[in-house]
């Protein structure tokens, strides 16, 4: 993997991981102004900021590494996805950049989003 890809993805995961330590301040410090949906609304989306970039890191690991990846992950990957994009902790970017490492298929993909990959993304 090239070293600028690389350090443009980690630097767009860490702005997530600064929004949702942004947020978690804010809840802190002035909980009791916020109505309990209002609550949870903001913890729902610190988590979901926070497993986006989990996603993000281990997206770069698969591209980094594919077949370590393929080992440490030995469980159905597509129902791993599957949950994880359901969620909204991982984008159709995800999945597609782990069907050009050969980590999903196309089906997995198209099975995930109900979508094809579109053609000028497949990498060959």
């Amino acid at each position: 993997m090239d070293t600028s890809i690389l350090f443009t993805k980690l630097m767009e995961a860490s702005h997530f991981i600064d929004e949702a330590l942004t947020d978690i301040e804010e809840l802190n410090r002035n909980r009791e102004r916020f109505t309990d949906k209002a609550i949870s609304d903001m913890e729902t989306d610190i988590l979901k900021k926070v497993q986006f970039c989990i996603s993000e890191h281990d997206v770069l690991s698969a591209e980094i590494d594919p077949n370590e990846y393929s080992k440490k992950y030995t469980a159905d990957q597509e129902k791993r996805w599957q949950e994880l994009y359901s969620k909204g902790w991982a984008t159709k970017e995800h999945l597609e950049r782990l069907a050009n490492i050969n980590i999903l298929t196309a089906q997995d993909y198209t099975e995930i989003t109900g979508e094809e990959i579109p053609r000028d993304h497949i990498i060959v």
